[in-house]
């Protein structure tokens, strides 16, 4: 079996099928963003959420803030 190659639609660099997770939903079934770029995106989103939780003064609850 030859290794394919894809380009990573966000950093753009030509990386190995490994370097990609599976998706059933693209045609190659392939992510378009490699598995660092994708950590890189979910670890940024997962700070930009706790940092909205601490403005908001989130503690858990099931409480809503108006």
């Amino acid at each position: 079996m030859k290794d394919k190659n894809k380009t990573c639609n966000r950093c753009k660099q030509i990386k190995n099928e490994n370097d990609f997770h599976n998706s059933s939903a693209n045609k190659d079934g392939l992510q378009d963003r490699c598995k660092q770029c994708t950590s890189e995106v979910a670890k940024a989103a997962h700070k930009k959420k706790n940092i909205k939780e601490e403005i908001v003064g989130w503690n858990g609850d099931a409480e809503i803030y108006l």
